[in-house]
């Protein structure tokens, strides 16, 4: 079950990240952009880039859709994911620390077939 996100209240006079406006306890939001009063940097990169607070609240909108996507995937495709995750990884480090031509091969192999599993978990994903 997941639980609705309380938004942070400051119990104190802080000062917005985006603007630098001064901003009284006890709200959620800047009082002159309605940049939330807790964000990440970037969350503030994203509102100094032009965006504003508007674009702020889309990525966690976007940030949040994702999220609630991947905990409603079914077992044995999180499970197919972490295993291509990991099989790019090793082929990597294989390559990296491969020392004769069979070592590249095996390396090389390695990491395809992390990036094929990726393939068809993403078209299996968007198949459903």
């Amino acid at each position: 079950m997941m639980r609705a996100e309380q938004p942070m209240i400051p119990k104190y006079q802080w000062t917005c990240k985006a603007c630098g406006a001064s901003n009284d306890r006890a709200i959620t939001s800047c009082s002159s952009c309605n940049m939330p009063a807790i964000a990440s940097s970037e969350e503030v990169d994203i509102a100094r880039a032009g965006g504003g607070s508007a674009a702020v609240y889309l990525h966690r909108q976007e940030w949040a859709v994702g999220k609630a996507r991947w905990h409603a995937l079914p077992i044995w495709k999180k499970m197919l994911v972490i295993l291509a995750i990991g099989l790019c990884f090793l082929g990597l480090l294989w390559l990296k620390l491969a020392v004769t031509v069979v070592d590249h091969m095996y390396g090389g192999i390695a990491l395809l077939a992390g990036v094929g599993m990726l393939c068809v978990t993403k078209k299996i994903h968007s198949a459903n």
